[in-house]
């Protein structure tokens, strides 16, 4: 079967992505891995009646203890080619019992199947494990992108669910910009207890440094901010742009409020126009808007306006994490993002708690900027931008 260094060599030879020193010392431990689950099953859950029976015949016999994989725990600066590479063991995996997350969505599919099992007469820990039984029945080679545990909520249910995939036999592939001393919950709340969790899940882990500084995103940008504008000629901008750069899309004058459909409730948009919506920054970003409203709209909606985003300041946590959210989401869906703000792209947010992650988003941002990144119009004039 073709290994991630094979697919890796598919995509240059397609010249899809370039050849990097740094990205082949990281193939060298998923390849590694690759060949170790050529050779590995991992173990059946057994119900009652065969554990009882297995006691009962088998207590003479000496069985042998299937060791689990090591998984590999990629990690390193913004924009150096992690998820071209997580994404090379994913299509290489021998197995179709895998799964790809991004960790957003991720944390939203385990809180949806938390509310699908829990019931007045389960405890909580049974129902934990529930969930974590319906993964491992779904896969056992699970490639989780961008690992951060920024809210010590998250951090909790990451741990609880990783620590009960890895003893029921997953094997885990991850990528993060953070390395294992400094993945914990931010400001250091609850620290103690997620240790117990990494302690564990680094223990069946392999972590490996990219040391690369290479950001390919700023690269595929080249730092032109088509998409972005600041000043006191902003919104003259983005209307210019609906007029010519959009104009076999956005039908004028027929701008319109729409919702989308998120669960059990309905979104509003203020003003949506043939796959194109706008908000407001006070409307999104300061509102009560989460991840799963983010990826509903990045779904619906080929291309996204935000206006007026001013400095964020350091203390405002819950804003500038909220907009980190929505970029990741924006990304992820390959959606365009249109920005007006009243500063330049560094400057919505300098410095603060949270200006690491802000650092990955605005790597994100630049490579938003890249001439053939957007599905804006994959299926309308076969134009792309």
């Amino acid at each position: 079967m073709p290994s991630p260094s094979d697919y890796y060599d598919s995509l240059i030879t397609a010249g899809d992505i370039r050849n990097d020193i740094n990205q082949r010392q990281a193939l060298v431990h998923m390849d590694f891995l690759h060949r170790r689950l050529l050779l590995y099953t991992p173990p059946q859950k057994q119900g009652i009646l065969r554990r009882l029976f297995r006691r009962l015949f088998t207590k003479r016999k000496q069985t042998t203890r299937i060791e689990t994989p090591k998984g590999v725990y990629v990690h390193g600066a913004v924009g150096n080619g992690k998820t071209v590479l997580l994404k090379c063991f994913y299509h290489t995996a021998p197995t179709d019992k895998k799964a790809y997350f991004h960790l957003h969505r991720f944390l939203l599919d385990v809180n949806t199947r938390l509310k699908k099992y829990t019931h007045k007469n389960i405890s909580e820990s049974h129902v934990m494990n529930r969930v974590i039984d319906s993964y491992m029945r779904q896969a056992w080679v699970f490639c989780f992108d961008e690992c951060v545990v920024g809210d010590v909520a998250d951090a909790m249910l990451f741990g609880q669910i990783v620590t009960g995939i890895i003893k029921r036999g997953g094997v885990m592939v991850c990528t993060s910009n953070f390395s294992p001393a400094m993945l914990k919950p931010r400001g250091g709340v609850g620290n103690n207890v997620f240790q117990r969790y990494a302690k564990q899940f680094f223990a069946h882990m392999h972590a490996h440094d990219m040391h690369s500084t290479t950001d390919y995103r700023v690269i595929e940008g080249e730092n032109k901010w088509r998409f972005y504008w600041y000043g006191d000629d902003k919104d003259a901008h983005l209307e210019n742009f609906w007029h010519t750069e959009y104009q076999h899309v956005v039908q004028h004058d027929t701008w319109h409020p729409d919702t989308v459909a998120v669960r059990d409730r309905r979104v509003h948009i203020p003003r949506t126009n043939n796959g194109v919506c706008v908000f407001e920054y006070t409307h999104i970003i300061e509102g009560a808007f989460g991840a799963e409203d983010f990826m509903a709209i990045a779904k619906k909606y080929h291309t996204v306006a935000l206006k007026n985003i001013p400095p964020i300041a350091a203390d405002n946590t819950s804003s500038i994490k909220r907009f980190i959210v929505c970029v990741d989401c924006l990304y992820e869906n390959k959606s365009r993002l249109l920005i007006t703000a009243t500063c330049p792209p560094q400057d919505i947010y300098p410095d603060g708690l949270v200006a690491f992650e802000f650092r990955r988003a605005l790597s994100r941002l630049n490579a938003m900027q890249a001439v053939g990144y957007s599905r804006a119009y994959s299926t309308k004039n076969k134009k792309t931008y």
